[in-house]
């Protein structure tokens, strides 16, 4: 069954609150995304995509690899490379038709590895045994 959603920049922004922003807004906007460092992880990656010029639609997680090439970023703890790309991004995210759909699979993606890594500390922590009983 084909789950695939005709999809637009126009409805992906449908519901958020309209603002009118201006040059003078970019500190109010910077001081804004301190509150949530991993969206500065998303603006970044989108102004890489824009930059190395991604076009839509993104039929697989690999297309995004391939347009990073060689290139690795470490980003609030996060690093960004080819294998970790198509990991992190799930086959059934795709395809993309537009940058909003982007800027929402790598939200998805940096809360998945930020998931496992917590999964992964506990993991650890029920693994430990406690130290032996000392008797007297």
């Amino acid at each position: 069954m084909d789950l695939r959603v005709n999809s637009s920049i126009e409805g992906w922004r449908t519901g958020v609150l309209e603002l009118r922003l201006d040059p003078a807004d970019l500190d109010l906007i910077d001081s804004v995304l301190c509150l949530q460092p991993e969206l500065r992880v998303v603006i970044f990656l989108g102004q890489e995509s824009r930059r190395r010029g991604l076009s839509y639609p993104v039929e697989r997680p690999e297309q995004l690899a391939e347009l990073i090439g060689d290139s690795a970023f470490d980003l609030a703890g996060h690093r960004v490379d080819r294998k970790t790309m198509i990991r992190a991004l799930a086959e059934q995210w795709f395809p993309l038709t537009h940058e909003g759909e982007l800027l929402s699979v790598i939200c998805l993606a940096l809360h998945r590895c930020r998931a496992e890594a917590v999964e992964k500390r506990l993991d650890a922590i029920r693994d430990k045994k406690p130290p032996p009983n000392k008797t007297r």
